[in-house]
């Protein structure tokens, strides 16, 4: 009996324009992915009602949800429009987040073995980039939805932005032309700061995205920063410890700067700038080559132009820079 591997099954994208209500746009970028799942589902009311049986009646349907996960290889043209609405903003390929609120959403379809199945208003709660020696960058986000899911038989788009070159770990060796750089904020990095020792990186930032129900069945508009403020997140580990530079960074609370660029070619490039942070936790592994678990905490870079890392000029806790051309 042959194994389904799901091959034929299709994923693509597209950023929404800014409106209320937000409408499906017929998405053009096709995604590459290693797993993903959508799902409407819809909250039900339970009988409560007593009436001398032991038995209850049937639920009633309530709030309509949307929800979904996308996992895959991060390479340098569907991920320019993942980078987009994730961040919030772009300029010529450059991602930072606004510093008051996100309203950046996507359309998206499947193809499955029956329907076209189209989803309108998915506003992507975080978006989370994973590398180590040996594999290739990969990134995976979650996503809300407010409006119904669509299952017709509409003819799949044909996208006109196909997956590209790959980004691969050992792209970040600092005897190529990418590199990890980090130090401290006294000046600008350079090629000093190079650490060729990183045997995993993981990057991430959330908005914190959330469902918000009134008088409807459909849940309100999302709108980032209602729950919270948007959070980013960065950790790493070091392959051999042999230094105690991270230990001492984190006991004097020394502020950082990351300088993190994926080289595959001079047109295949993704970088990750990061202005301000500093050490919150150093674990020693107890293996037989002692490992460094890294943990930071990130902040904003000063307000207005008012920089706390003036080497870095922009208020982003995270600043990503695409270059596929």
């Amino acid at each position: 009996m042959g194994t389904s591997t799901n091959i034929l099954r299709k994923l693509a994208i597209k950023a929404e324009v800014v409106q209320d209500p937000r409408v499906y746009i017929a998405p053009d970028t096709l995604i590459g992915f290693n797993s993903s799942q959508a799902k409407q589902e819809h909250e039900m009311i339970e009988d409560e009602s007593i009436v001398g049986v032991a038995f209850k009646d049937l639920p009633l349907q309530s709030i309509r949800k949307v929800t979904g996960t996308i996992e895959a290889d991060a390479e340098d043209t569907s991920i320019a429009t993942m980078l987009a609405v994730a961040f919030g903003a772009d300029s010529s390929q450059v991602y930072t987040m606004p510093d008051d609120k996100n309203e950046r959403s996507v359309s998206m379809v499947y193809l499955d073995e029956v329907k076209t199945n189209k989803y309108a208003g998915c506003f992507l709660n975080n978006l989370k980039f994973d590398s180590s020696s040996g594999e290739g960058l990969k990134w995976s986000l979650d996503y809300i939805g407010y409006l119904a899911e669509v299952r017709d038989d509409t003819a799949y788009p044909t996208p006109s932005i196909n997956p590209g070159n790959r980004f691969l770990h050992q792209q970040l060796c600092g005897t190529g032309s990418g590199y990890f750089r980090i130090g401290d904020q006294a000046n600008a990095l350079d090629s000093g700061d190079n650490n060729d020792k990183i045997e995993s990186l993981s990057l991430g930032f959330n908005w914190a995205f959330d469902f918000m129900n009134a008088n409807c069945q459909q849940s309100l508009l999302p709108l980032s920063g209602q729950g919270g403020r948007p959070e980013a997140t960065f950790e790493f580990v070091i392959a051999r410890h042999d230094a105690d530079t991270f230990l001492a960074w984190r006991d004097a609370r020394t502020q950082l700067q990351a300088d993190i660029l994926y080289y595959g070619s001079a047109t295949s490039q993704l970088q990750f700038e990061i202005p301000n942070f500093v050490v919150t936790a150093v674990e020693k592994t107890d293996d037989d080559v002692t490992k460094l678990n890294v943990t930071l905490a990130l902040a904003r870079n000063g307000l207005g132009t008012n920089y706390t890392n003036s080497n870095m000029t922009f208020n982003s806790p995270i600043r990503a820079t695409l270059t596929n051309s």
